[in-house]
C-alpha cells in the first residue's frame, strides 16, 4: 500500500467529503461581477503587486540577454526533441510511456515562451505558445475539467502538471483580459472533483488564489485553505515529508531531506495564503522555510544546494537548474507580501551569478547540475552523483554522468531544466517593477535596464518610468519619468543590503536619504513629466567564507571567479542537432590556485572596463587576486559502471595546504561568476604566504 492511500484511508471520510458537499456547482452561479472582483482584490493584503507581463519591458543589456534566450533552446525546444515535440496540451493523446511528466515540460515552455514574446512583441512566440492555452481552454470537460484524459485517469495523483500549465493562462489574461481563463479556471477547480494534498499536487493553490481574486468567489479560498491543511496533515504522517510542513519550518537547523523543486514550489503557498487572508500565522511559515534555505542551504551563485535533494554548501555541491527558476519565483512572491528588498537581494543574486553560470553563453545548451567549483564537465564528470553516493545502477538508467556537461538536454530523462529555462528571465523581467496599491504607486524591486508604464495617484495617471543603468556592472541607476500630467504618488526603490552608502540625487540635486525600512527608501512628492532620480549604490569588494576553509570574493550583487582556459568539443546526443550540439568541456589551463593572504601589500584590485552589449560573454568588469599553485591538487579519475569518469576534486586538506603549495605567486584575473563555464569559486585560503619552491 502507498504513503498516499494509507493515509488518506486514515483521515476522517468527514474531513475529505465536507469540502465538497459545501461547494456547489460553479456553474450554477453567475460570472462574478467587475465589483465583486474588485472588491475580492481589495481583501488581498500584501505590500506590492506584480504588474501584467509586459507592462515592464527589458532595455539595454538585459533585452540583449532575452532576445539570446529566445534565440537559443526557448524558441526550438518544440522542433528539437521529444516530449517537446508532442502534442501535450494540444491533443487529448496520451504519453506513449504513460508518463504524466510531458504535459510538465511542455507547461514550463508554455508559460516561459509565452511570457518572451509578450515582453518582446514577438508574435511568432505568442501564437506558439497561446495556441496550447486556447485549445486547452476551449475543450473543457462536462464537469468543468480542463487538460488531457490520461491526468485524469491518475486520480488525485498528477494534479501537478495543471498547476505548471496554468500559470502560463493566468499570465495571458492578465495581458489580454481573456475571459474565458478565470471562468474556465473557476469551473476546473469547482466541478471536477479532486484531492489536491499529495505534495506538488498542492501547488494548485497558487492557480485557485489567482482565480479567488478575480472572482471574489468565496468556495475557491474556502478550497484553496482546506487543501492546504489536509495536505500538510497528509505531509505530516508520510515517511521522509515533515520537512514539507510548517512545523519543520518553524524550526531551527537546515532542511531535512526533501526534494529542493518541491519544496521551493510548496513554500510559496502560505505567502498566497497571506495575501488572501491576512493570517499571519501562513506569513510566518512561509518566511520561516525561507529562513532555513538562507542560513543553511545558499551555493555562492545564490541557488540552494539541490542535488535533487537540499545539500550542504560546499564547493562541489551543485544546484539544478530548474531552482534557479523556481527559487527566485518563490522569493517574488514573499516580496509582494512582505515589502522585504532582502528578497530582491536574493533574486538578484541568483540572476546574475548562478543562473548564467549554468547555461552556455549562446542559451543553446545548459546543464543539468551546476556547481561553484567545476573544472571538467563532460558526458562522464558529474561528481555529484559520486559524492551524493547515488547508486551505479541509477547513474546508469538516468545519464547520470552527463548532468554536469552542456547539452540541449543534459543528462535527465526528464528534461525539466531545459523547459523551465524558458521561464528564467521573463520572470526576473515581470517583477522589476511591483505596484503600491495602498499608495497607489510603483516600486522598483529589481534592478537593470528596462522601463515601466502603469496607472499612478489618487485620479489613475499613466506614467511611464525608464531605468538607464549597466546595473550590476555599474552602481548608478538613473530613472526618468513621463507622465501627461502632474501627479503626486510614492515611488519606492530598493537598497540592497550589501549597499552601506547609498546616495540620491532629483533632478540632479542631492537629498538626504529617506529612512531605509524593510530595504526600501520612498520618494513620494508630485512629478512632472522630465523629472529624474539617480541612484547610486556604491559597491565594495568582499570576501565569503565556505565550507572546507574556502573563500570566494564578492563586489555588490556579483560574485567573482576565474575563467579556467578551456575547449569545446561537441559529442554525439540522441537530442542534439548540428544548430544545439552537445558539449564536452575539458581544462586546458591550470586550475589549482590557493590565494594568498590579504595584507597591505597584497589586496584585491578592482578594473572596470568599458560596458560591453553582451556583459555575461564579454565581462566589463575583473577582480586581480594573487595566488600559488597548489601540488597533488588534481582532477579524480575513477570507474563507473565499467566507464572512465574524471571528476572535479573537494578543496585540499586545509591542514596540508601551507606545505603544498609550489611556485612563485601569481596575479589571477577574475570575472563575474556569469561569464564562467569552468571556474573557480571557492578558493583554498592560506592563512600564511609559505616561502616560495
Amino acid at each position: 500500500m502507498s504513503d498516499y492511500t494509507r493515509i488518506m484511508s486514515s483521515i476522517n471520510r468527514r474531513e475529505l467529503l465536507q469540502l465538497t458537499a459545501t461547494l456547489p456547482l460553479a456553474a450554477a452561479s453567475a460570472t462574478a461581477t467587475a465589483a465583486e472582483a474588485a472588491t475580492s482584490a481589495a481583501r488581498s493584503t500584501g505590500a506590492f503587486d506584480e504588474l501584467p507581463v509586459g507592462a515592464v519591458r527589458p532595455e539595454g543589456w538585459l533585452r540583449t540577454q532575452l532576445r539570446k534566450q529566445v534565440d537559443g533552446v526557448t524558441s526550438h525546444l518544440q522542433h528539437l526533441y521529444a516530449p517537446f515535440t508532442s502534442k501535450a496540451w494540444l491533443a487529448d493523446e496520451p504519453d506513449p510511456k504513460g508518463s504524466w511528466w510531458p504535459w510538465e515540460v511542455r507547461g514550463y515552455w508554455c508559460d516561459g515562451t509565452l511570457r518572451c514574446g509578450l515582453l518582446l512583441d514577438n508574435q511568432t512566440l505568442i501564437d506558439e505558445a497561446s495556441r496550447l492555452i486556447k485549445y486547452t481552454f476551449s475543450n473543457p470537460a462536462s464537469d468543468g475539467y480542463l487538460g488531457p484524459t490520461a491526468l485524469r485517469a491518475a486520480g488525485d495523483a498528477n494534479r501537478w502538471p495543471h498547476a505548471v500549465f496554468f500559470r502560463a493562462a493566468m499570465a495571458w489574461h492578465d495581458s489580454t483580459g481573456d475571459k474565458t481563463i478565470v471562468e474556465g479556471l473557476r469551473r476546473h477547480y469547482l466541478e471536477s472533483k479532486f484531492n489536491y494534498i499529495a505534495d506538488r499536487a498542492t501547488t494548485n493553490v497558487e492557480a485557485m488564489l489567482w482565480t479567488y481574486e478575480r472572482t471574489g468567489d468565496e468556495r475557491l479560498l474556502t478550497l484553496a485553505e482546506d487543501s492546504w491543511a489536509r495536505s500538510q496533515k497528509f505531509l505530516a504522517m508520510s515517511e521522509g515529508s515533515f520537512g514539507l510542513t510548517e512545523q519543520s519550518w518553524l524550526s531551527p537547523g537546515p532542511c531535512g531531506e526533501v526534494h529542493g523543486v518541491t519544496y521551493a514550489e510548496l513554500t510559496k503557498i502560505p505567502a498566497l495564503l497571506y495575501r488572501a487572508t491576512r493570517e499571519q500565522r501562513y506569513l510566518s511559515a512561509a518566511i520561516g522555510a525561507q529562513r532555513k534555505i538562507f542560513e543553511h542551504h545558499l551555493l555562492p551563485g545564490g541557488v540552494p544546494s539541490t542535488s535533487e535533494i537540499l545539500s550542504t554548501t560546499t564547493a562541489r555541491d551543485a544546484h539544478e537548474v530548474c531552482n534557479a527558476i523556481d527559487y527566485p519565483w518563490t522569493w517574488g512572491y514573499l516580496l509582494g507580501a512582505t515589502g522585504d528588498g532582502m528578497y530582491g537581494d536574493r533574486i538578484e543574486r541568483v540572476t546574475f551569478n548562478g543562473l548564467p553560470g549554468s547555461i552556455r553563453k549562446d542559451f543553446k545548451a545548459l546543464q543539468y547540475y551546476s556547481s561553484p567549483n567545476q573544472f571538467i564537465c563532460t558526458g562522464h564528470s558529474d561528481h555529484v552523483s559520486s559524492m551524493k553516493g547515488t547508486p551505479l545502477a541509477t547513474i546508469k538508467e538516468w545519464r547520470y554522468l552527463q548532468r554536469m556537461s552542456y547539452r540541449p538536454s543534459p543528462g535527465h530523462s526528464v528534461v525539466c531544466c531545459p523547459g523551465n529555462l524558458s521561464r528564467a528571465l521573463p520572470n526576473y523581467i515581470s517583477r522589476m517593477w511591483m505596484a503600491d496599491r495602498r499608495g497607489k504607486g510603483l516600486a522598483a524591486t529589481l534592478y537593470g535596464p528596462s522601463r515601466v508604464t502603469h496607472r499612478v495617484g489618487a485620479t489613475p495617471t499613466e506614467v511611464e518610468v525608464h531605468a538607464d543603468t549597466a546595473y550590476p556592472y555599474a552602481d548608478s541607476i538613473l530613472f526618468r519619468l513621463k507622465t501627461q500630467r502632474e501627479v503626486e504618488f510614492p515611488l519606492h526603490l530598493r537598497v540592497p543590503g550589501w549597499c552601506k552608502a547609498p546616495r540620491i540625487s532629483i533632478n540632479d540635486a542631492d537629498i538626504p536619504l529617506p529612512q531605509i525600512r524593510d530595504g526600501f527608501v520612498t520618494l513620494r512628492r508630485v512629478w512632472r513629466s522630465g523629472d529624474s532620480v539617480r541612484l547610486q549604490l556604491p559597491m565594495t569588494m568582499t570576501t565569503s567564507k565556505w565550507p572546507q576553509d574556502g573563500i570566494a570574493i564578492e563586489r555588490g550583487p556579483l560574485v567573482y571567479a576565474y575563467p579556467i582556459e578551456q575547449q569545446w568539443t561537441k559529442v554525439d546526443d540522441e537530442r542534439s542537432s548540428p544548430e544545439f550540439p552537445a558539449w564536452d568541456l575539458t581544462p586546458t589551463g591550470a586550475w589549482n590556485y590557493a590565494l594568498l593572504p590579504e595584507s597591505d601589500q597584497n589586496k584585491p584590485v578592482f578594473q572596470q572596463q568599458s560596458m560591453t552589449g553582451d556583459p555575461w560573454s564579454e565581462p566589463p568588469a575583473s577582480i586581480t587576486v594573487n595566488a600559488r599553485r597548489v601540488r597533488d591538487w588534481q582532477l579524480v579519475t575513477t570507474r563507473v559502471n565499467d566507464e572512465d569518469a574524471t571528476m572535479t576534486p573537494r578543496l585540499p586538506d586545509p591542514a596540508l595546504l601551507t606545505n603544498s603549495v609550489t611556485g612563485a605567486s601569481q596575479p589571477l584575473k577574475l570575472v563575474p561568476y556569469a561569464s564562467t563555464e569552468l571556474r573557480v569559486t571557492v578558493f583554498p585560503r592560506l592563512k600564511v604566504e609559505p616561502l616560495s619552491s
